[in-house]
């Protein structure tokens, strides 16, 4: 089984998958783990950066094949705007062809929380040192980008 959370930055993501992958007793990666080589290494945005955090994945999920199919996986993702489309797409379908397989299903949910709640954990400086956005608008910029 893959358990994969999604969300805005900032809608305690890796916070809830840590709780659910100690419940389970389960695999836990986080979409930070695999960007960070990328956002040290090269420009934001850049097809360097895309095709650098394609590799990092794909060796994650190389990785995660490796492990008895029994053992649960969970993962984070970000839903953002700005980002390349054609990432976010491809990374799905590398999920899904993960769970594939591994011959276990893929669970996707989507976390969210209040206006308020997503600019106050924005404004953890804690982001930073994790490199995480801290940009304060997000949430704002990303709520008018729901529909209502």
């Amino acid at each position: 089984m893959i358990i994969h959370l999604n969300g805005w930055p900032g809608v305690g993501k890796y916070t809830v998958g840590k709780i659910v992958a100690e419940r389970l007793r389960a695999r836990f990666l986080d979409n930070h783990t695999l960007l960070n080589i990328a956002i040290a290494l090269t420009d934001r945005g850049t097809p360097e950066y895309y095709e650098l955090a394609t590799k990092t994945r794909n060796l994650a999920f190389e990785a995660i094949l490796r492990l008895p199919s029994s053992e649960p996986v969970v993962m984070t993702g970000v839903v953002a705007s700005g980002g390349s489309h054609d990432f976010l797409i491809d990374n799905w379908k590398a999920i899904l062809s993960l769970a594939e397989r591994r011959e276990r299903g893929v669970y996707s949910i989507v976390l969210t929380c209040s206006e308020d709640e997503n600019a106050r954990r924005m404004s953890n400086e804690d982001r930073e040192a994790h490199r995480k956005k801290r940009n304060l608008s997000m949430p704002r910029e990303f709520s008018s980008e729901v529909p209502k």
